[in-house]
């Protein structure tokens, strides 16, 4: 995702290979998200594929597979809906700035998403607000 990279960060001559490796190789640290949510956090979810065992004729007579007969419905966990996660990361300034960093990451959440079947809406975060760390607050004081 290169060029989209470059154009959430307004700079269509930046490297993405020497700011992937400052991201990953040279000491930001991502920690696991956290739900924070309370509640019910996992829900069920339901998908039916179908088999092609019974056979129907079509308009010309022919026997073709019945795409829409047997539906084997497979329940899967998913996140239920409206969880809140806390993403926390520890950056650095670099090639971009923490901020920017930031800033990346969210668009990045929220444009693409993360994990698996993000293409049907899985994986999407919405609604990112920053909260500050216990050190914020206290430089904030003086």
């Amino acid at each position: 995702h290169s060029q989209y990279i470059q154009e959430l960060l307004g700079d269509k001559d930046i490297n993405i290979k020497d700011l992937e490796t400052e991201i990953f190789d040279n000491g930001d640290i991502f920690f696991d998200a956290t739900i924070i949510s309370s509640g019910k956090v996992l829900a069920n979810d339901y998908l039916a594929p179908h088999k092609n065992s019974k056979m129907k004729k079509d308009s010309d007579g022919n026997l073709v597979a019945d795409e829409l007969c047997d539906p084997i419905p497979l329940r899967f966990i998913k996140v239920a809906p409206n969880i809140t996660f806390r993403f926390d990361f520890e950056l650095s300034d670099g090639i971009i700035s923490k901020e920017t960093k930031s800033k990346l990451f969210q668009s990045i959440l929220e444009d693409l998403g993360l994990g698996a079947k993000t293409n049907v809406g899985y994986g999407k975060f919405e609604g990112f607000k920053k909260e500050q760390t216990p050190q914020e607050i206290e430089q904030q004081k003086f």
